[in-house]
């Protein structure tokens, strides 16, 4: 656990304008918020994005086409998740890439960052105004498990919707979350996989028992939800190739296309790259989509 400076922390009450109206309208709605940064609670539209901590390339390029394709179609869009590892912070970093407000929900008090590998992305958030993490939670509350169980009710709370981009079938959070959320009458998308994939098993069974709504694109669930999508003028030309990497990512693209899914650890002592700078740079790269990070801390060139 890393320590959060403080940074203007402010509480929301529930008679509060900012206080997120999709929330109140739930039985038990907290009382109190505490919330760091930027970010429109009662904005248009809000999604969440949840999924497993082990998420595989196949979930986290599906993230990445499923917001950039939101961010085209959809006015005042925010992209809710809980700052964990794999599914939920890849949905964070990829609204900051898009220029979408994004919010973080948390299991502790804004005091710290859990996991502390996040720090530096919860920093860059508030304090670039690309976000904000909320949490029902004082300054010093301990990590506790239980908190989760309530932080995803918090998350499926907030949005409109819940989106699973995969989780395994036996446990998560993100099945939680999303049985929740069905619950409380918000709507669930799950990404459908391979019946031989761990990691697919679970949105299976959420597709299956009718929990979720199958997902394959923003367009699924811009028609089920009824939202109005915005006119995009024709002509428009998308870029179709990332830019030409150069320096260290240039050195780094080259290693990873000989040396597929290697740890920050081995690019760093094969390129002789320093540690540090080797993270902000792939941090660059993945923003860039030149790179996507995978479990155990490697990278892939996309």
């Amino acid at each position: 656990m890393t320590r959060q400076p403080d940074n203007h922390a402010r509480p929301i009450l529930t008679d509060a304008t900012e206080y997120p109206k999709r929330l109140l309208a739930v039985k038990d709605a907290p009382e109190k918020l505490y919330a760091l940064g930027e970010c429109d609670l009662n904005s248009r539209h809000i999604v969440a994005i949840v999924g497993t901590r082990s998420a595989t390339a196949y979930a986290l390029g599906f993230i990445n086409a499923l917001i950039d394709d939101l961010n085209s179609h959809l006015d005042s869009l925010v992209i809710a998740s809980g700052l964990a590892l794999g599914c939920d912070v890849m949905a964070h970093r990829r609204a900051i890439e898009d220029g979408v407000p994004t919010v973080a929900l948390l299991a502790h008090g804004l005091d710290r960052i859990y996991p502390a590998a996040h720090r530096q992305l919860a920093t860059r958030m508030v304090n670039e105004r690309t976000g904000m993490l909320l949490t029902t939670y004082p300054e010093g509350t301990p990590i506790h498990r239980g908190n989760f169980l309530a932080r995803n009710k918090v998350i499926a709370g907030i949005c409109d919707c819940v989106v699973v981009a995969e989780s395994a079938a036996d446990r998560g959070g993100a099945l939680h979350t999303a049985r929740y959320a069905a619950a409380i009458g918000k709507k669930v998308f799950a990404l459908p996989g391979r019946i031989t994939d761990r990691y697919s098993r679970g949105c299976n069974m959420l597709v299956r028992e009718g929990t979720a709504h199958l997902v394959e694109s923003a367009e699924d669930i811009i028609r089920a939800m009824g939202w109005t999508p915005r006119h995009n003028p024709e002509g428009v030309q998308q870029e179709l190739f990332p830019s030409v990497p150069t320096g260290d990512a240039a050195t780094i693209a080259s290693f990873l296309e000989k040396t597929p899914d290697a740890t920050a650890d081995t690019i760093s002592a094969d390129t002789g790259i320093p540690i540090g700078s080797l993270l902000s740079t792939l941090m660059e790269m993945e923003f860039n989509d030149l790179v996507i990070s995978l479990p155990g801390n490697r990278y892939r060139l996309q």
